[in-house]
């Protein structure tokens, strides 16, 4: 079972009793049932993707040192600090695949938003 989550570009804040519409699928993304609830009531499933308005994504792009995906979700927040001048703790910072002698497009939401 999957659940997409909707997340309302309206909304200031997204917490657990936030009203946002959600689709329940089978693993062939075939919708069983949808609907508007808080996110506290939304069915649970296996998988959730969570799909967020491009109005709170800042996209930009950086070149990354070629370690480890452990090591660079770690880095990632620290990367785009300079580049945004913002505390690493206050975002998620999310990086495309790195291609040799390319940079990576991240992607970086305010974790107050998200």
């Amino acid at each position: 079972m999957i659940v997409t989550i909707l997340i309302p570009a309206h909304a200031d804040i997204i917490g657990s009793e936030t009203p946002c519409a959600w689709i329940l699928s089978d693993t062939t993304v075939s919708v069983l049932r949808s609907g508007v609830s808080a996110i506290s009531e939304i069915p649970r499933a296996t998988q959730v993707w969570v799909v967020i308005p491009v109005a709170r994504v800042l996209f930009t792009e950086l070149a990354l040192p070629p370690v480890s995906a452990a090591r660079l979700a770690t880095l990632l927040p620290f990367a785009v600090e300079d580049k945004l001048m913002s505390d690493p703790a206050t975002i998620h910072a999310v990086a495309s695949p790195v291609k040799r002698g390319r940079e990576s497009v991240v992607a970086v939401i305010d974790k107050a938003l998200a």
